[in-house]
């Protein structure tokens, strides 16, 4: 599970309430009361991880299209 930073956010979100996350941005908005906040994004080798499924999986797809 990736771990996004946001200072302050938890003086201002209470348990229960849904939160949406752009992994990319560091958007995060509070689909319950509508606020908004920015955080830090992940980077784009993180990201590229989470898209195949892990750090396993994306280099053997590496591998698979530099020896195939």
């Amino acid at each position: 599970m990736p771990i996004i930073t946001c200072r302050g956010i938890s003086n201002r979100v209470k348990e229960g309430e849904l939160l949406e996350i752009d992994l990319s941005t560091g958007e995060i908005e509070n689909k319950t009361t509508g606020e908004s906040f920015q955080g830090e994004g992940l980077s784009d080798f993180i990201l590229r991880i989470l898209e195949n499924g892990g750090i396993k999986p994306m280099f053997k797809e590496i591998y698979k299209a530099r020896f195939s």
